[in-house]
């Protein structure tokens, strides 16, 4: 499946596993088709698949290609390495606001 944005990507998924029960080609029961989530009742979060997601020398701030830096809680030391080194990727971010902070956890 080719790479789209975050909310593209949940949705082409989100149909074709649709399509796929209604032909009988995926198991388990059957899936309705997908609704859309209210902006008001539900936590305000993004996912970043592709650009630039950046962890920044001090190892206490993250890039966004939309929200920009945002300061971490935790030391990034670990995983900063384990990308220096070449044995780990970050394949994903979910960025999410609670509380009037913004929360983000990898995906690697």
């Amino acid at each position: 499946m080719p790479v789209r944005p975050g909310w593209l990507d949940q949705l082409a998924r989100a149909l074709k596993n649709w399509s796929d029960s209604k032909r009988g080609k995926r198991k388990g029961p059957r899936m309705g088709f997908p609704r859309y989530k209210s902006k008001r009742k539900t936590t305000p979060s993004v996912r970043f698949t592709t650009g630039t997601i950046r962890l920044e020398e001090d190892r206490r701030h993250v890039t966004f290609p939309v929200l920009g830096t945002i300061r971490a809680r935790e030391s990034t030391r670990k995983l900063h390495r384990r990308i220096a080194a070449g044995t780990a990727v970050v394949k994903s971010a979910t960025a999410r606001r609670e509380a009037g902070r913004w929360f983000v956890s990898f995906t690697c």
